[in-house]
Parts: structure tokens; sequence; C-alpha cells
């Protein structure tokens, strides 16, 4: 019985492994993410949370804006179900997005 819950363990690790090598390796980088979507000003940071691999701030047409990217098209819409009801999406790629950030407080 222990050997096989070992065993059954060894496979699904490797299978968890095998998926995440293969997903990250399609993750758009957050500067690839702007340049597609035509955004300038790119401020990478982290930790990424909430399904997304990366974010950056960025100006898109005038305006500041947070990309974030994604290793699934299920991550990215479960994000931008979150992220669209406090800030308007305004821009969606494969496995990337874009939304508004607010306008920052005047002191």
């Amino acid at each position: 019985m222990k050997l096989a819950l070992a065993a059954a363990c060894a496979v699904i690790a490797g299978t968890v492994t095998a998926c995440s090598s293969a997903s990250s390796n399609g993750i758009p980088t957050v500067q690839q993410a702007a340049s597609a979507m035509g955004a300038t000003s790119v401020r990478p940071y982290g930790p990424a949370k909430g399904g997304a691999s990366a974010y950056a701030d960025a100006t898109w047409h005038g305006k500041s804006v947070t990309i974030a990217t994604f290793a699934t098209k299920d991550l990215e819409d479960t994000w931008l179900n979150l992220a669209g009801l406090a800030t308007p999406v305004v821009y969606r790629g494969n496995l990337f997005a874009a939304v508004l950030n607010p306008p920052k407080a005047s002191a």
C-alpha cells in the first residue's frame, strides 16, 4: 500500500512539474505585452498574485494602466472578472490584459 501511494505521488508530482514547465514557456513578459498593445514607460513590479504571472504599470494612450500576464486563459478570465469589478479593462491580449489605474490623489 505504501509503495502504491508513493508511486501515485511520484506520478502526480511529475505531471504537475511537466504542466508547470509547459505553461511557463508560453507566458508573455510584461514588456512583450506592453509592446503588443503599444504601451510605453513599462515599470514591472511584484510579486504577482491573484493568478497573474507578472505585473507592470505602463502608459497606454496617455493613461496609467496595470498590465498583467497569465499562464492560462482560465487564470486570465478569473483575474479579469475580479479586476474588472474595480476598474475598467482597457485591453485584452493573448494571455495578458490591462486595466485602467485609478487617478492619483492630489496632495
